[in-house]
């Protein structure tokens, strides 16, 4: 099958008069398990970070570089699609060791205060019911992820980007404007709301990123690319769930 040319990431790598086989082809079920495959990871690594506690807490390097690796496999897996085999599940693998060594230090917090406690496993409930909602509403064609949805999200995207990125600048040259930013309760709790209902719009995007896949046979191999990308998604949805019980928690403690 031909496929046409897309500003879609998933398909940038696939020029544009290449032909596939419909034999050997991106299928549902391939990115389910794939999917699947990267969360198993996440949570392996997770889970070990987690629990080599004095490890962690002696190595505070950890969640930076893991932060930065991650990082650089979505870079290279979305610059060359075909290496998201190798780069997605090392992508899951560093981005397991972060999520670790951020619950590890939420764990502290509620060995001080009872208000923190259940506060990673609502976040991952929440993400889930979230996943699922965004889930049932495109595929019963509730929602439709057109040209105008794609571009008002990526308008906001890059808006949400823009004030991080600037407030941050500003904030290293000017100890008195981070305080008033970042020390605002209110205001930090109005961010996570909408980076969280960015995040949840966007996984409609990814899941019709993985529908124009399959409609377009493309190579199996770019299952990974689709995976990694909703992926990324839910982990971004997930730490600003969190971030916002961690808001509610501070007030109540």
């Amino acid at each position: 099958m031909r496929i046409m040319r897309s500003t879609n990431p998933v398909f940038r790598g696939i020029k544009g008069n290449e032909v596939f086989s419909t034999s050997n082809s991106a299928t549902y079920g391939g990115i389910t398990s794939k999917t699947f495959l990267l969360f198993l990871i996440a949570v392996t690594t997770g889970y070990f970070t987690a629990s080599n506690v004095e490890f962690v807490l002696s190595n505070s390097w950890i969640m930076l570089v893991s932060m930065i690796a991650a990082f650089v496999c979505v870079m290279i897996s979305s610059i060359n699609p075909r290496a998201a085999k190798i780069f997605a599940p090392l992508y899951a693998a560093f981005e397991g060791m972060l999520l670790g060594t951020i619950i590890l230090f939420i764990s502290t917090l509620s060995t001080v205060s009872t208000a923190y406690e259940g506060i990673v496993l609502n976040a991952v409930l929440i993400t889930l019911s979230i996943f699922l909602v965004m889930l049932l509403l495109y595929s019963t064609g509730a929602v439709r992820v057109g040209p105008m949805f794609r571009r008002v999200m990526m308008g906001a995207l890059f808006g949400l980007i823009l004030f991080t990125f600037s407030t941050f600048i500003i904030g290293i040259f000017s100890p008195g404007f981070r305080e008033m930013i970042y020390g605002n309760m209110q205001l930090m709790l109005l961010v996570s709301l909408i980076s969280a209902a960015l995040a949840s719009l966007f996984i409609l995007i990814d899941l019709d990123n993985c529908t124009k896949l399959v409609q377009a046979s493309a190579p199996k191999e770019y299952e990974w690319v689709a995976s990694l990308g909703l992926m990324v998604t839910i982990i971004w949805l997930f730490l600003e769930i969190l971030r916002i019980l961690i808001i509610f928690a501070s007030r109540r403690d």
